[in-house]
């Protein structure tokens, strides 16, 4: 086992840790949760890597996403995340689109993937990730960030549960409350803590979601009917 990987073990067996290499990853989104996420994932040994976003670093990102910075304003945030997984895993494969992901493409992204990860930063675009997810019959890892609170869940073939949570919404509360790093931070931490349990069947969650409230510092698990 490569010396990169020794401090996950433990955490991790040694038989995770290499089964991990060879799992494949779709990650729309490469912004607040998405920076923070492929980071995460890549230090924690996926090596295949799907990333979608269309959108371009803009000045307002600096507050809270992890691959922006002055000098790169104006550059494709697929690019800037394909170059700082390079610098972290030489070997890794990478492939990036910087496409917007709507109904009449997102079903090829989602081919021959193990796991979706949820980075996105509207309604829309979680609902049709979680319609593909579920006829893909394919786990989907969900989050959202808006102020103080953030909301991440495991959402498993046959268990939808986004139509519920976003029953009513057309927008998200993120537009009146702003995306501060440390929610952005703790979500993106937990949805990579869920990945790693979905590509690797452990320790499961209920059907559910954790609702992270930072300024009170509570959490919640909110269970979701079938």
């Amino acid at each position: 086992m490569e010396r990169r990987y020794l401090k996950n073990i433990g955490t991790l067996t040694m038989e995770e840790q290499i089964s991990l290499k060879n799992k494949r990853v779709l990650v729309i989104g490469a912004g607040g949760l998405g920076g923070d996420v492929i980071d995460g994932l890549v230090r924690l040994g996926i090596r295949h890597l799907k990333i979608i976003d269309s959108d371009r670093f803009e000045e307002s990102n600096l507050n809270r996403q992890l691959f922006s910075s002055e000098k790169v304003i104006g550059q494709l945030k697929v690019q800037e995340a394909m170059e700082h997984i390079r610098n972290i895993d030489s070997e890794a494969v990478v492939e990036i689109f910087s496409l917007r992901a709507v109904k009449e493409n997102i079903e090829e992204f989602f081919s021959c993937m193990d796991l979706a990860v949820d980075c996105t930063d509207n309604i829309e675009t979680k609902l049709l990730m979680e319609e593909c997810a579920q006829k893909k019959g394919i786990p989907m890892v969900y989050g959202a960030v808006g102020g103080w609170y953030g909301n991440a869940a495991l959402i498993m073939p046959g268990k939808p549960m986004l139509k519920n949570i976003y029953s009513g919404f057309l927008k998200g509360i993120e537009e009146k409350l702003g995306n501060p790093r440390f929610t952005v931070a703790l979500i993106a931490s937990i949805q990579i803590n869920l990945a790693v349990k979905a590509l690797l069947n452990k320790c499961l969650p209920e059907s559910g979601f954790l609702h992270a409230d930072m300024k009170d510092l509570e959490f919640q698990w909110i269970e979701t009917k079938d």
